[in-house]
């Protein structure tokens, strides 16, 4: 198991779905805060210059998943880490596709459709609502985001209320400290967690 760095850990929920052999050329794809680190041969990749801002600059890659194909060769990475970006693309069926050829294996991370809706929809940069495969070993699904259901239900006072509920108030009641309690430890619950190996599929559901 590759080593990772403390910063990385905060990601660890996910990381326990993959094995990690020590010499494996790995590339973290939108860092963001909380980069892979540690002693294996880890790479970065970002569109935006800023989110790699502190990383080795001879490990980070500037390059865009809306433009395909990578410039990267076949296989030039033995696994990819791609967490809560695949939300955000054009295409994702293209970047899964892409995934698979850069690397034979990965893990695929994005938050659940329910997830954003129960923090109404906090990210507007969300392209696609993201749902788990019907069936085990099947296709993570996708389903374009409705702009203007979106924009309809979006509050700012609710969104902040709920970061406060959820997240940061303190505790008001029995009942709001199990909830709380609940959100802490199991927020995770709410992504779909997709380890893959030679094949990574993506289906958009209407």
């Amino acid at each position: 198991m590759t080593a990772l760095g403390t910063a990385a850990q905060a990601r660890g929920y996910a990381l326990n779905h993959a094995r990690l052999e020590p010499g494996w050329r790995v590339l973290d794809i939108g860092p963001g805060r909380f980069p892979l680190s540690g002693s294996g041969d880890i790479w970065h990749l970002d569109c935006d210059p800023a989110m790699l801002a502190g990383l080795s600059p001879d490990r980070c890659i500037i390059a865009d998943l809306d433009r395909l194909p990578l410039p990267l060769r076949d296989r030039e990475f033995d696994f990819v880490w791609c967490s809560h970006v695949i939300e955000h693309v054009a295409d994702p069926v293209a970047v899964a596709a892409e995934l698979a050829r850069i690397a034979p294996r990965g893990l695929l991370v994005a938050p659940h459709a329910f997830k954003d809706a129960l923090f109404n929809f906090e990210d507007p940069t969300h392209r696609w609502w993201c749902f788990p495969p019907a069936a085990p070993g099947g296709a993570l699904r996708v389903m374009p985001v409705e702009v203007a259901r979106v924009s309809a239900l979006y509050d700012a006072e609710l969104r902040a209320a709920l970061g406060r509920l959820y997240r940061t108030e303190p505790q008001r009641s029995c009942d709001h400290a199990t909830l709380k309690h609940w959100v802490d430890t199991h927020e995770h619950d709410l992504d779909v967690i997709m380890p893959w190996a030679g094949e990574l599929r993506v289906e958009v559901i209407r």
